[in-house]
């Protein structure tokens, strides 16, 4: 009897405790929107921090965040916080690539009573590459019918959106010259300009839309497009389109995000130790799908020929693992090196994922 009596107890204790649901209200931010502000252009992390109290009178549990795309990583609290106390989410946001208008944000999960999850946001302006300011020209734009920079970045596009900008020609000659037309521009971009012949001081609208639904493609892309003027010192004008297309997802409807593809790997990055310099090496590394449905690795973009990342175009099964080779050709490395690789994937809460590849290269 005792026996059966002290088994029995030891199982109570084992088994997983409910914790009380608390509702939203009762955990209070200092801020539920954090402001970076305008920053410039680069590719320096943007750190949110979201300050919460816990007013109710039971624990509150985290049991996750999830953010809307890879480009944000969010941590938080791994222990309950107990009544009274404080906790911080923090999220770190990569805004390499990006430009103009910010607004992500990161989706918290915990033991709330009425709801399922609460949404955190971060919102901020990336400034242009180069402004666009008729009066401030791009040193090395020469001729006199100048364009207002040589960069327009778009920043993150969704592959179905339509994304509009401007940019300006101005007339820096005291004659008449005129835009004669697009000479060259990929069948995705669309370009207007508001007047095609400019009097001397004139100013042109040029405005561009593009259409990444016919793009047909994922990740960066830098795109040059020419335009051909009666420039005689400079006919033909450059102006290069930067963005980086991620996949769409927001056609998702509750029951699909419920029934997501989970990427999951032990670690975004690989060190592949200590190598002699000019020699290759690889390493297995495993990406499982923690989730409902079928995970894809949609394409992968290393930053330079000398990382390759083989065996990942198969679709991972639920519950599933795929082992991928990634190989480093260390010649003319020297030192610390360090690679990137990302991986686009139809994983909702990571689109995006970086892998960084480390060695330390000895010479020869």
């Amino acid at each position: 009897m005792q026996h059966r009596l002290f088994a029995f107890l030891v199982l109570l204790l084992s088994y997983p405790i409910a914790h009380a649901q608390i509702d939203a209200e009762q955990i209070v931010f200092d801020q539920e929107i954090y402001n970076f502000g305008t920053v410039p252009f680069g590719n320096q992390p943007i750190h949110a921090t979201f300050i919460f109290t816990n007013t109710s009178d039971y624990d509150f549990v985290i049991k996750k965040v999830e953010a809307s795309c890879g480009c944000t990583v969010p941590s938080w609290p791994d222990k309950p916080i107990k009544p009274g106390m404080k906790g911080v989410i923090s999220a770190q946001f990569d805004p390499t690539n990006l430009a103009g208008e910010v607004d992500k944000d990161i989706e918290l999960f915990a033991n709330f009573n009425r709801i399922m999850s609460k949404r955190l946001r971060i919102r901020g302006t990336i400034q242009e590459p180069i402004r666009n300011d008729p009066n401030s020209f791009v040193p090395g734009q020469f001729g006199y019918l100048r364009l207002s920079g040589q960069v327009l970045g778009f920043g993150e596009v969704k592959s179905s959106e339509t994304i509009t900008k401007k940019a300006w020609v101005v007339n820096d000659y005291n004659l008449p010259l005129t835009i004669q037309g697009v000479e060259k521009a990929p069948n995705w971009i669309n370009i207007e300009f508001d007047k095609l012949k400019l009097n001397a001081g004139d100013t042109s609208h040029v405005t561009i839309t593009i259409h990444a639904d016919s793009i047909h493609d994922l990740g960066v892309i830098n795109e040059r497009v020419l335009i051909a003027t009666t420039d005689r010192f400079y006919r033909t004008k450059s102006l290069m389109i930067a963005l980086e297309v991620m996949h769409d997802f927001g056609d998702m409807k509750r029951k699909d995000w419920k029934n997501k593809p989970t990427f999951t790997i032990d670690s975004r990055t690989i060190d592949m130790g200590d190598v002699q310099e000019g020699a290759k090496v690889s390493k297995v590394i495993t990406i499982k799908n923690t989730g409902k449905t079928p995970l894809k690795i949609l394409k992968t973009k290393a930053d330079c020929s000398c990382t390759v990342l083989t065996n990942i175009d198969q679709e991972i099964p639920p519950g599933g693992a795929l082992n991928a080779t990634i190989t480093l050709d260390s010649i003319f490395m020297h030192d610390l090196a360090s690679k990137t690789v990302i991986l686009y994937t139809n994983d909702p809460s990571n689109p995006k994922i970086q892998l960084t590849v480390m060695a330390r290269v000895r010479e020869n």
